[in-house]
This record gives C-alpha cells, sequence and structure tokens, in this order.
C-alpha cells in the first residue's frame, strides 16, 4: 500500500514537472514569436551604402584627420586593438570622449523604427538596442509602476521568460542621465541578454566596440570600454552617480579593476564626470549572485532623419 501511495505521488510529481515544462517552453516560444512578428511589422532595416574604393576612402580619411574627426569605423577599432591589447593598458596619451553629432563615421545599422506603432503594441517601448555582431537587437521598455515588471513580463503583459530588455524608473528615458542601467536575461537559447558573454572573449571585445541606441528622436552611439563579472550590488542605488565627483570615481574605479577571466577594459580612455555611460547587466548562469557588466560611453549622438 505504502508503495503504491508513493508510486501515485511521484507521478504526480512528474506529471507536475511535465505540464510545468509544456507551459514555460509554449510560454517562451510565443513571446520569441511576438517579438520577431513585431521586428518584422515595425522594423525596416535598410541595405548598407556600397564601400567606397580603397583610394576614395584614403581621401575621405585624409579630409577627417585634418578636420580633427574620426576616421571610419574599421580605423577605429584598429585603434582600440592597439589599445587594448597586453594587459589592456594602452600606449600613449589618454583619449577623452568628445560627443559628435556626426555619425558618419560610424557603421551605424541603418533602421527605420516606427515607434507609434510599437507603442500601440506597448506603450512600455521607448527605444530600441542593437549590439553588431550578436543577436541584440530588442526594443527597450520601461514600466512606471514596478521597477523590474519586465524581468518576467513578456512585450503582450504574459508572465515569464524571456521577459524583456529593461531599464528600471530610477533612469530616465530620454537617455540624459549618467549611468543608464539596463537588464535583460541570459537565455540558454542565446537570445535576450545571452550574447553579453561574447565579451568575455578578448577578441570579440577588440572587434565590436560599439553599441547602439535608437529612440524616435534620436540615434545614439556607444563605444564599449569594459566588460567583467561583477557581484549583484545595484549599481544606481549603490553608486551615486549624480554627483560629480562620486561619478568620476566610480568611473575611474571601472578601469582600475584587474583583468580575470573574461574581463576586458579600455584603458585608453580618460573618462570623465561628464561622459555619459550604459551598462548592460546580465546573470551568470553558474553564479546567482554575480553578474556580467558590458559599459559603453556615449560617443556620438544625432536627430534620427
Amino acid at each position: 500500500m505504502r508503495n503504491k501511495i508513493l508510486a501515485v505521488v511521484f507521478g504526480a510529481g512528474l506529471l507536475g514537472c511535465g505540464i510545468w515544462l509544456v507551459i514555460y517552453f509554449t510560454g517562451k516560444n510565443q513571446a520569441n514569436a511576438e517579438l520577431d512578428g513585431l521586428k518584422d511589422a515595425y522594423v525596416e532595416v535598410m541595405e548598407p551604402p556600397e564601400r567606397e574604393s580603397p583610394e576614395g576612402a584614403e581621401k575621405q580619411n585624409a579630409v577627417r584627420e585634418n578636420d580633427g574627426r574620426e576616421t571610419d569605423e574599421r580605423e577605429s577599432n584598429e585603434d582600440l586593438k592597439s589599445g587594448i591589447s597586453g594587459n589592456g593598458i594602452g600606449n600613449g596619451p589618454k583619449e577623452r570622449i568628445q560627443v559628435t553629432d556626426d555619425l558618419s563615421g560610424f557603421s551605424v545599422p541603418d533602421k527605420k523604427i516606427d515607434f507609434s506603432a510599437l507603442q500601440k503594441e506597448n506603450p512600455d517601448i521607448y527605444s530600441w538596442i542593437t549590439v553588431p555582431g550578436t543577436p541584440i537587437d530588442y526594443p527597450v521598455l520601461q514600466n512606471e509602476d514596478e521597477m523590474d515588471y519586465y524581468l518576467m513580463h513578456n512585450l503582450n503583459g504574459s508572465y515569464g521568460y524571456p521577459g524583456c530588455i529593461y531599464t528600471q524608473y530610477i533612469n530616465a528615458t530620454d537617455w540624459t542621465d549618467n549611468n543608464t542601467v539596463i537588464y535583460g536575461h541570459n537565455m540558454k537559447d542565446g537570445s535576450m541578454f545571452a550574447a553579453l558573454h561574447h565579451y568575455q572573449e578578448r577578441e570579440f571585445f577588440e572587434e565590436n566596440p560599439y553599441v547602439y541606441i535608437y529612440s524616435p528622436e534620436e540615434i545614439m552611439v556607444y563605444r564599449i570600454f569594459a566588460a567583467y563579472e561583477t557581484s549583484d550590488v545595484h549599481l544606481l542605488l549603490a553608486f551615486d552617480t549624480e554627483n560629480e565627483d562620486s561619478y568620476e570615481g566610480y568611473l575611474n574605479g571601472i578601469l582600475e579593476n584587474e583583468e580575470g577571466m573574461g574581463s576586458h577594459f579600455d584603458r585608453t580612455l580618460a573618462l570623465e564626470s561628464k561622459d555619459k555611460i550604459i551598462s548592460l547587466e546580465t546573470c551568470i548562469s553558474s553564479k546567482p549572485h554575480r553578474r556580467y557588466l558590458v559599459q559603453a560611453v556615449l560617443v556620438a549622438r544625432a536627430k534620427s532623419s
């Protein structure tokens, strides 16, 4: 009799687990399908312009150098590699960030995003994030009532994974805060912010140095300067990034981190309190109380066409 009861309990447990798994994967797949549908319907990716001939590119680069502006992104990436090599400390003087409104020096993915239509689907959508070299190409959301609502809610409001890429209401939605923290799950299927872990590889860190943010009014270009493992401390509550001295100390502290396994820094930059950064944060599967951060500084900001 006892064995029969145990068998019934065990069978019920297996059935319950099976039902939960079916619900989990059905919900996750449905959420991913809805996200893909939004991309197809409201985000048009334009074909990139044809590359110039080497001779023409050299002439254009010469003009830009004489004008004191950045050359094309390929040349910028080479500069990054030379500065990040070895222990990550660049040779020569540190580079101070000068934010430009000229996007011509960057390979900004040309997207036409219908934010009006997206916001009819979900009014919490306020921007779009793209990280070339990764599958990260998502709307950014913020709920005004619950800070972490989109940690476990999907675009359609259903509860469960994968959630959304989101910011907390501590941050403004106009990207003017000194540090805007963007959250996303480290999904096993590689979606959401799982691809941030690609930056644990030095070569990937060197070859993919930009993050692009699109809003209804602007396009912003951020240059990645740090990728590292850290604690699960709440960045916006633990560090006073609105106080000038405190914020500059925080920025300097990032670049003073020691390079461990999967941690990389671009120490060619001299970050200051005037600089605006974004912090992309995700989990580490094997370490529940640790996080992986990819941080980038604003280098260009222009009105969208």
